[in-house]
């Protein structure tokens, strides 16, 4: 067994391993350039944790990337060009498979959106609560840098039966 002590970053993470989810999370701390202290809630949340996860279908997302003057571009496209996203873009996730799942209504659909960086630290906006919106759309627009993505989930008689992730790589920050 390994010896750990409370000072340890991770104590509350290895404390949730042993005890579960329901064990709470340490409230984070971090230093930015300037050494100040960022203090963030993280209010992450897990599918397994909401319904009985039973994946059986994949769902496959994609969005549709826009920006006034510039055409509309595909963010799976970009990405497989290497091409990161920048700030001031609208962003129109979607399940491109949908009509795949017509057979199974009734079923809920649930999105989750998750910022990750140390911008969203700084502005407490970690986010990663998952909403049950029964819509096959989420509506979203960059406004800082990090490695963000969405997931989303189909859930029939309160099991999650199907799962998609795309990421959302944001490169460039907008001074406010």
């Amino acid at each position: 067994m390994v010896n750990r002590k409370e000072e340890d970053d991770d104590i509350n993470e290895v404390l949730r391993e042993i005890f579960g989810r329901e064990f709470p999370k340490k409230q984070k701390e971090t230093k930015n350039l300037f050494e100040e202290t960022i203090q963030y809630k993280d209010t992450e949340e897990f599918i397994e944790d909401k319904y009985i996860v039973d994946i059986q279908y994949n769902l496959e997302l994609d969005c549709t990337v826009t920006q006034d003057g510039y055409r509309p571009a595909k963010l799976t496209e970009m990405l497989r060009e290497r091409v990161f996203l920048k700030p001031r873009k609208q962003l129109q996730f979607y399940i491109k498979n949908i009509n795949e799942f017509e057979k199974l209504k009734p079923y809920n659909i649930c999105w989750k959106v998750k910022n990750e960086g140390e911008v969203a630290k700084k502005r407490n906006m970690i986010r990663g609560q998952i909403y049950q919106t029964d819509i096959t759309t989420q509506e979203e627009h960059t406004d800082f840098r990090g490695n963000h993505y969405i997931e989303a989930y189909i859930v029939k008689d309160d099991v999650c039966i199907a799962k998609g992730k795309i990421d959302v790589p944001i490169r460039e920050m907008i001074e406010n």
